[in-house]
């Protein structure tokens, strides 16, 4: 069995799978970029993308909730970079966004480049 080392910012685990599994299981990597609190705003978990480029990974959540008595969703994108069996996850707060409509969040997640 191979072995994958998640790193956040001096924080690590190592897991016994390969990025392959690791992809196909993408709420573990936001379990542990965010210690398993979800967004206070968007907790409801809609579903999970992974876009890869070579050794690098975008992994985006789709979320909903409610804000000031409307419908919102949320995506959450973090970056991963492969190296070595080590998979170094980044934030990426500048692609982070809120959207009034479900297909307004999908466009922009089906635009997102790795």
């Amino acid at each position: 069995m191979k072995y994958l080392t998640l790193i956040k910012e001096g924080k690590r685990r190592n897991i016994a799978t390969d990025i392959t599994g690791l992809i196909n299981n993408c709420s573990y990597i936001f379990n542990f970029y965010f210690n398993g609190d979800k967004n206070f705003i968007t907790p409801y978990i809609i579903k999970y993308y992974t876009k890869q480029k070579n050794n690098n990974f975008l992994f985006v959540e789709l979320s909903s909730g409610q804000f000031m008595n409307s419908k919102i969703y949320g995506v959450t994108v973090l970056k991963g970079i492969l190296e070595n069996n080590k998979l170094h996850l980044k934030r990426c707060l500048d692609k982070d966004k809120s959207f009034n409509t479900k297909t307004e969040a999908l466009n922009y997640i089906d635009l997102l480049g790795v």
